[in-house]
């Protein structure tokens, strides 16, 4: 039984698995999982959860070793993710943050990698239900 007020807590896996579990007092529950083989099957190196916007749901952005950047998000009443967007760059990366970095009107992912790149991706409204992704790089 799932409580509304427990801590959720998303997860990933070296097999490339992820999924996203709520804690209850007395125990954990698996709201959903998607396994390695369900997914590109790398490494996740880092998983995050954020609200693009304020009126949307949460979304959650996987980072894998293989560069692969992936952003899931709930469709209204589903208690499973889809994947809404999806890019890989040349380079593995460590981590990741979200925030208003060169805008205070839109939040963007900021990425780094093993090479210390830094790049920013950055949301747009396509479509109503959709999050497209603009994709910017700079060197430090």
């Amino acid at each position: 039984m799932t409580h509304r007020h427990s801590p959720v807590v998303g997860y990933g896996l070296k097999n490339g698995g992820i999924g996203c579990l709520e804690l209850t007092r007395d125990t954990s529950v698996i709201m959903w999982s998607l396994e390695g083989t369900q997914t590109n099957g790398s490494s996740v190196a880092v998983i995050k959860t954020l609200k693009f916007k304020e009126d949307q749901s949460n979304s959650m952005v996987v980072a894998r070793d293989d560069g692969t950047i992936e952003i899931f998000s709930y469709e209204h009443g589903s208690p499973f993710p889809l994947l809404r967007f999806e890019i890989k760059i040349d380079e593995s990366i460590t981590s990741l943050d979200i925030g208003f970095i060169s805008s205070s009107f839109e939040k963007e992912v900021l990425l780094s990698s093993y090479s210390g790149n830094i790049m920013s991706l950055v949301p747009t409204s396509i479509a109503k239900n959709f999050i497209g992704v603009q994709e910017s790089t700079s060197k430090p």
